[in-house]
């Protein structure tokens, strides 16, 4: 049954051509922008490495921060928004199926369907112009997993809000977005954060969906470092996984009560 939603939901997004092709001249043109900024910034230092970091190897983490960007495309708290104000819920909970796992499988269909479609293209324009090299580590496919897993917990937990919002989450949604544009690592990497917010970042799940693949990819991350942080990201698996569940039962539970 799950599989033919993933199936259904990869399938489905072909149709909106239009949309497809927009967001993916956003990828492109989001990867030239930061190529251009960096080719600047390191020119400007005149320094051949910043905190580690060398132009080669920050061009590969923002090409492949783009790719990872495609998780953050998510529908999924719109959706159980939509759901609880229309009280389409209902009609949900009869089905056979588990409401959280619907949007999980749905959401692996339309990430597949973006990393084939838009990831690969990306990959390789990345590949053949800007030179960006290959991964470090065959570990950092499993870290990518992981952290597309911790964002769809973080974002059903956000989508599940709508339970005790009467359907309104746009302002805890937009809080979401903005905290782990800036906090995951996806723009900018942790390592030339001041320390203080480097710490807070770290303290948060937000840097195991970016900041640690990205660290993998790039050869930032090797032996105990990497075990521990693919350490840390089946934590935060664990823990946003068993609360999204959990918080899932009272919901279904406050849904039946009052009768969708």
């Amino acid at each position: 049954m799950y599989k033919e939603i993933a199936l259904t939901s990869f399938k489905g997004e072909i149709i909106y051509r239009v949309e497809f092709i927009i967001s993916l001249i956003s990828f492109f043109v989001r990867i030239i922008v930061l190529w251009f900024l960096w080719n600047a910034l390191f020119k400007a230092y005149g320094a051949e490495t910043l905190k580690g970091f060398t132009l080669p190897m920050m061009i590969t983490y923002v090409s492949i921060s783009a790719i990872l960007n495609i998780f953050s495309r998510s529908e999924t708290e719109f959706n159980i928004e939509e759901n609880v104000k229309t009280g389409f819920i209902s009609v949900l909970l009869t089905k056979p199926f588990s409401y959280p796992l619907f949007y999980l499988f749905r959401e692996i269909g339309t990430t597949g369907f973006s990393l084939l479609t838009k990831g690969l293209p990306i990959f390789l324009f990345a590949l053949v112009f800007l030179s960006i090299s290959f991964p470090a580590s065959p570990l950092f496919f499993v870290s990518v997993a992981l952290g597309f897993f911790i964002n769809f917990f973080l974002v059903l937990l956000t989508g599940l809000w709508s339970f005790w919002s009467s359907g309104n989450i746009w302002g805890i949604r937009f809080a979401r977005n903005v905290i782990s544009e800036i906090l995951s690592g996806a723009l900018i990497p942790l390592y030339l954060f001041p320390l203080w917010l480097k710490n807070i970042a770290s303290a948060l799940p937000f840097q195991a969906i970016y900041s640690t693949p990205l660290l993998i990819y790039i050869g930032q991350l090797n032996g105990f470092e990497l075990f521990s942080a693919l350490g840390i990201q089946i934590v935060w698996l664990a823990l946003l996984g068993g609360s999204a569940f959990i918080v899932w039962k009272f919901a279904e539970k406050k849904t039946l009560a009052y009768g969708g």
